[in-house]
């Protein structure tokens, strides 16, 4: 492919033509205590749990992401779940998978929630099969550091927001050297 003059190696290519992205339902709710744990993230085994993938603890992203004292815990699920979702589930269905696993999970907050919300994406997270991450990373190796083209999104690593911020910063700082300010 040509991006405004410059020519994509075959390895870019074949990176950006095997890109798949996932749609993601996500339930978040609003607790009037904290939990106890304190991991931000927290992977869920299929063996655990066979439609919950990832658990978020949102208050330990940074201050003021949840009012002071207060809990918030997202779940989200596994991939095959999120696209039945995506197509046929109502808000209700996912508050409900939601609050069964805030009960599981989280017993000592689980009678504390004071809100809910609920967000999708239809294209929210990358697909990551064996093979991504060398890919991705022929992908990077291949660019033209020299070029005016600059690559920035979330397919540069793990999908998330701090992802796209990370690299858009990245990108922001090399333009304001390009053109030297």
């Amino acid at each position: 492919q040509n991006l405004y003059g410059h020519k994509l190696t075959d390895a870019q290519n074949y990176f950006l033509s095997q890109l798949r992205y996932a749609p993601i339902k996500m339930v978040t709710f609003l607790i009037d205590k904290l939990p106890r744990e304190n991991a931000l993230l927290i992977m869920v085994t299929e063996e655990d749990d066979n439609e919950l993938a990832l658990i978020v603890l949102d208050h330990l992203y940074g201050p003021g992401r949840a009012p002071a004292g207060k809990g918030m815990i997202s779940f989200l699920a596994l991939v095959e779940r999120q696209e039945q979702w995506t197509k046929e589930t109502d808000d209700d269905a996912l508050i409900a998978f939601g609050k069964a696993r805030l009960e599981k999970y989280f017993p000592d907050v689980a009678d504390s929630v004071i809100g809910i919300d609920t967000r999708s994406w239809q294209r929210a997270s990358t697909i990551g099969v064996p093979g991504t991450y060398r890919h991705l990373k022929a992908f990077v190796d291949a660019i033209d550091r020299t070029s005016p083209v600059l690559y920035t999104g979330d397919y540069m690593a793990g999908s998330s927001v701090g992802v796209a911020a990370a690299t858009g910063e990245h990108v922001a700082k090399r333009l304001i050297t390009m053109i030297g300010r």
